[in-house]
């Protein structure tokens, strides 16, 4: 892994005040977004802890790490964040999506780091395709490969055919296009096993890009979770029009630990 200074990770702070509060919450954004992402579900608990949003290595105004990390290379460098601005504090992670993927690595890599977890729409384990969803994939590849090959014959940029392969994300993602990709392949099943904290586990019952059948696994997973599907949510109203309902939890889960 290359070295990468957790001091350069550049954060909002909201809320109490940072040396007196007794809980930090540290917010992790979803892959393409940034630390006002949370803001507006971060100033909700301002009144009961600390909190940190963050842009992610990569994102906002941090630098991009030097070599194809995962979600263990981030999970290394927000161990160091952590330690070093706990304080003696308890601190809970909340982490959307790409975010609560890196929520688990680290809970589940360092014990006893974090007194608690939110993961909101994490991502982080495989779908259950259906035959015609693998079929039409598995072509998908293929076709792909195939244009690759025909372009490169002809002197075309591989950059046309992301404009039509690829998703929205993926054509967006750029330079951190490898780490998109090898984030997306991760299964943290055996990683959220080990984790030791409280977890509220929280998804949209319309989710389309985290199902909530990562919940229901997860909630398998962690022996110390509580699950919590919302109707009528999917992947980005839990963050946004149906923040409230995740408020709650996550009070739930503060008052918990």
């Amino acid at each position: 892994m290359d070295a990468y200074d957790f001091e350069e990770i550049n954060y909002d702070v909201i809320g109490l005040d940072d040396s007196t509060s007794e809980v930090l919450i540290i917010w992790a954004h979803g892959w393409g977004h940034n630390s006002k992402s949370f803001a507006s579900l971060a100033e909700s608990l301002s009144g009961i802890a600390t909190s940190y949003l963050l842009d992610l290595p990569g994102f906002g105004k941090s630098k991009e790490p030097g070599d194809t990390w995962g979600t263990e290379e981030y999970a290394e460098v927000f161990s160091e964040f952590v330690e070093a601005k706990a304080n003696g504090r308890k601190v809970v992670w909340v982490g959307h999506s790409f975010g609560g993927s890196v929520g688990v690595q680290l809970a589940g890599s360092y014990p006893g780091l974090l007194s608690g977890l939110g993961l909101v729409a994490a991502a982080g384990l495989r779908s259950q395709r259906s035959l015609f969803r693998k079929t039409y994939i598995w072509s998908r590849i293929k076709v792909f490969k195939l244009a690759k090959r025909v372009a490169t014959l002809f002197g075309i940029k591989h950059d046309k055919l992301y404009e039509v392969f690829g998703s929205t994300d993926y054509k967006q993602a750029g330079s951190m296009r490898k780490i998109m990709v090898k984030t997306i392949n991760e299964d943290l099943s055996s990683v959220a096993e080990k984790i030791d904290c409280a977890t509220a586990i929280i998804y949209g019952e319309n989710d389309t890009a985290t199902p909530p059948e990562f919940g229901i696994k997860y909630s398998e997973l962690i022996k110390d979770s509580k699950l919590s599907i919302l109707s009528d949510q999917d992947h980005y109203t839990l963050i946004g029009d149906g923040r409230h309902l995740v408020v709650k939890r996550l009070k739930e889960l503060v008052k918990s630990i």
